[in-house]
Order: C-alpha cells, then sequence, then structure tokens
C-alpha cells in the first residue's frame, strides 16, 4: 500500500514539474521576424526622444502632459490595483495564524421540586486561542497563482509604459499642429492684406474704365474665402488649443503657453535598430507577453488543483470560568488532511481547458501585437521617405516662385509693371511659403510617429 501510494505521489510530482514557462521563442511561433528594417539612420535615438528636437517650448509641454494627464494617472492606478492583487496572492504562499478571545457569562434557573425558590446560578467563561492554517503546495497551484499576479504587475507595469510614450508622441504632435495652425493664420491674415489692396486697385481700375464690375466681383469673392478660411483657421487653432489642454490636464481657459510659429530642424534619421529587439522593448509587446505568461501560469495552476491537497491545521487554546485559573486549563490540537477529488462533473477539466483556450488567445494577441508595431514602424518610415521627397519638390516650386516673386518687384520697383502684378506674384508668394511649411510639418509629424513606434524602456514615475 505504501509503495503504492509513493508510486502515485512520485507520478503526480512528475507530472506537475513537467511544464515548463512558455518563452518568447513559443510564443513568436510562425513569425519570421526581418534582419533590418527598411531605412535606418546611425545615430540611437534619446530615450527621451522629443529632446532631440532641441525645443525648449516642446521639453515644457511634454513634461506637464507627463505630470498632469488623466488618462496616464489612471494606468499608474490600474498598476498600483496589480500590486495589490499580488500581494493578495502572494499571501497564500504563507501559513495564515488567526487569535481569537471571548467572555462570556451564562445564568441558570435551578429552580426543582426540592428547591421552589429558583435560585439563579451564574457561570462565567473566558477563552483565547491561536489556529494556524497551511496548504502544502506540493503540485505547484499557489505558486503558480503568485507567478500569475506577478506577470500581471509586469504587464500593468508595460500597459502604462506604452501609455506614456503614446501620450509624449500624441502631446508633441499636438504641440506642432498648433504651430502649424498658428502659422497658417500669419499666411492667411497676409494674403487678406494683399487681398485688400488688390480690391482698391481693382475698383480703382473699375472706376477707370479699365476693367469691368464682374472684374470687380471676382476679387471681392476672393477676399470673402480668404476671410472665411481665416475664420476656419481660428476654429481649427480653438480646438488644437483643447485638445492640448486635455493632454496636460488642465481646462482650456487655463492654457498659458505661448504659441510659437516656428519648427524644429529635423535631427537626423534615428537608428532603428535589430527588429526583434526594438520590437521587444516596446511596452505593448512587453505587456502582451506578460499577459501569455500569466495565462500560462494559471493553466499549471489549473491542473494542479485536480491532484490531491494536503493541508495542515493547529491549534491552541485556554479556556477557563475564572480569570486566575486561565492560564492552567490549556487545549492543542495539531492535524493534517488530504482530499482528492473523484468526481465532479468535469468542471476541474472544463476550467483547465477554459484556462488553455485563455493562454491560446493570448499567444494570439503577442503575436499581433508584435506584427502591428512591425507594421507601425515601416508605416511611419515609409511615410517619412514618402514626406521628405514631397518637400524637396515643394521646396523647389518655392523657390521658382519666390524667383518669380523677386522679379516682379524689381520690375515694379523700375516702372516695367505695375503694383498689381507685384501683388499677385507677392500673393503667389505666401501660398507657395505656406505649402513648404505645411509640408515641412507633415515630415515632422511622420518624425515623431517614428520615435513613438520604436520608443521602449521608457522610464516613467510609479505611485510606488
Amino acid at each position: 500500500m505504501k509503495k503504492a501510494v509513493f508510486v502515485l505521489l512520485s507520478f503526480f510530482l512528475l507530472v506537475s514539474c513537467s511544464s515548463s514557462t512558455i518563452t518568447k521563442k513559443d510564443a513568436m511561433k510562425g513569425i519570421d521576424m526581418p534582419d533590418a528594417f527598411s531605412l535606418s539612420g546611425s545615430e540611437a535615438a534619446n530615450d527621451k526622444w522629443w529632446l532631440d528636437f532641441n525645443d525648449d517650448a516642446l521639453n515644457g509641454v511634454v513634461e506637464r502632459a507627463l505630470a498632469g494627464n488623466f488618462s496616464l494617472k489612471m494606468a499608474k492606478a490600474r498598476l498600483d490595483q496589480a500590486y495589490a492583487a499580488a500581494k493578495v496572492s502572494g499571501a497564500d504562499v504563507y501559513p495564515a495564524l488567526n487569535a481569537n478571545a471571548g467572555a462570556g457569562t451564562s445564568f441558570t434557573n435551578q429552580k426543582s421540586m426540592a428547591n421552589s425558590s429558583g435560585d439563579v446560578k451564574r457561570t462565567d467563561s473566558f477563552s483565547a486561542g491561536l489556529s494556524l492554517s497551511y496548504e502544502v503546495d506540493l503540485w505547484g497551484r499557489v505558486s503558480s497563482l503568485k507567478d500569475a499576479a506577478l506577470y500581471d504587475v509586469n504587464a500593468s507595469r508595460g500597459d502604462l509604459e506604452s501609455a506614456a510614450v503614446t501620450l509624449t508622441a500624441e502631446t508633441a504632435k499636438g504641440w506642432y499642429q498648433l504651430v502649424a495652425q498658428n502659422r497658417l493664420l500669419d499666411f492667411l491674415k497676409k494674403q487678406e492684406e494683399i487681398g485688400v489692396l488688390q480690391f482698391d486697385i481693382m475698383q480703382n481700375r473699375y472706376k477707370a474704365g479699365m476693367v469691368s464690375y464682374s472684374d470687380v466681383l471676382s476679387q471681392e469673392n476672393i477676399l470673402s474665402q480668404l476671410r472665411g478660411q481665416i475664420e476656419q483657421a481660428e476654429l481649427a487653432k480653438t480646438l488644437d488649443v483643447n485638445r492640448l489642454s486635455y493632454l496636460i490636464g488642465v481646462v482650456p481657459s487655463a492654457f498659458d503657453l505661448n504659441i510659437s510659429s516656428d519648427l524644429p530642424v529635423l535631427p537626423p534619421f534615428p537608428d532603428t535598430g535589430i527588429p526583434s529587439d526594438v520590437v521587444n522593448k516596446r511596452g505593448d509587446v512587453k505587456a502582451a507577453f506578460e499577459r501569455v505568461r500569466a495565462a500560462d501560469s494559471r493553466v499549471a495552476s489549473a491542473i494542479a488543483d485536480r491532484y490531491p491537497k494536503i493541508s495542515l491545521s493547529a491549534s491552541a487554546s485556554l479556556q477557563s470560568d475564572s480569570v486566575s485559573d486561565f492560564f492552567t486549563n490549556w487545549v492543542s490540537n495539531l492535524a493534517a488532511n488530504i482530499t482528492m477529488p473523484l468526481f465532479d462533473g468535469g468542471r476541474l477539466s472544463a476550467t483547465v481547458e477554459a484556462k488553455k483556450a485563455v493562454l491560446d488567445e493570448a499567444v494570439q494577441n503577442y503575436g499581433d501585437t508584435v506584427l502591428t508595431a512591425v507594421r507601425e514602424i515601416e508605416d511611419a518610415i515609409a511615410q517619412e521617405r514618402s514626406q521628405q521627397s514631397y518637400v524637396e519638390k515643394v521646396r523647389a516650386q518655392y523657390k521658382m516662385v519666390s524667383d518669380k516673386r523677386n522679379l516682379a518687384y524689381i520690375n515694379y520697383k523700375s516702372g516695367v509693371s505695375d503694383y498689381a502684378v507685384y501683388l499677385t506674384a507677392e500673393n503667389a508668394g505666401i501660398v507657395a511659403l505656406n505649402e513648404l511649411f505645411q509640408a515641412e510639418s507633415t515630415l515632422l509629424l511622420y518624425r515623431i510617429e517614428l520615435y513613438r513606434a520604436i520608443s521602449g524602456n521608457f522610464e516613467v514615475n510609479e505611485n510606488k
């Protein structure tokens, strides 16, 4: 009999120890990572990538967002919840010790045939004790749950890191979109000034019989369209301020940042690194893998739950009907119990299958997150490469328009052409300069997106 029990326990122990922790290689099965991204620079990006722009205004707004954004604070609170849950799970690894104490008084009516008066007897009682219980974690059920909770903490930390990186990127994009909108308003107002001058010239020409009234109306319509564009640009600027205020955690009326109209110089293209290394240091990818590990641990715990459970208990108590004799009467107890499920209608087996399905979902989610990360990086590279080419073309166009404007000014000053011709060339120069500025600001936004996509190991100040 003893030999049979020993063999059975050895079998259970072997089975429980045979499951190994899942690795990233296991989770990435079927995904062939490239050796390199389609484009890479030579300089590594700063962990705080926005510092590479050397823009004090941007640095200030990003730091305010990291300190005041409420969504980031919620992510920190979720990490605190995961910490607390891990402490709860970790406590089950240790014995539970409880103390109890009590005091009571009872009254007994001793009325009988011999004693008709019915004397009442008072009895006092005092008790105190300690009880200890402990589950012997023979198959790793409890420790697996503890490990799962710790992996949940790591996943929440990855979520927090990912949220912080996304926040810095959205804040930087919001700031430069606001700068671009401010610059657009400057361009439009200059065009309005020129439009007013052109309208006055057109009216004077009409009075002199040089143009028809339809020409005056056409110029007036152009001026009206410009003023409509200014109103729309003012609205867009207001919405940008509202959005940026939300990101830094203040109401729009408290937005006190001085908005520039200049863009920083674009830093050199960053080193995009080895794809597998870059992807696996991202917060969202780290969080996805930690959830795989947590699900794997819960599968192990569910399997162990099908094996016998051994629990130990001990208690010691003091009882007396008087305080003076309290420490003279004591009772102690020590017990060991073993329970093993024999029939449960398939509940435990179904639980294991459910946990395995959760693990499979987590593995697929990890693979999806990895591929999404690769796609985001390649998308950002492709966007910047294309936009860089477009900026060069727009810059060449602006140079030609600027040369024509300069020539028109020289002709006007020398009397070769009139003021209206110069104003038309000046307006075309403003339009071309605005197109160049907007193209460069879009290029800047694509670089920010690239920084966001390759950022990882981002340090965030946690609540604890």
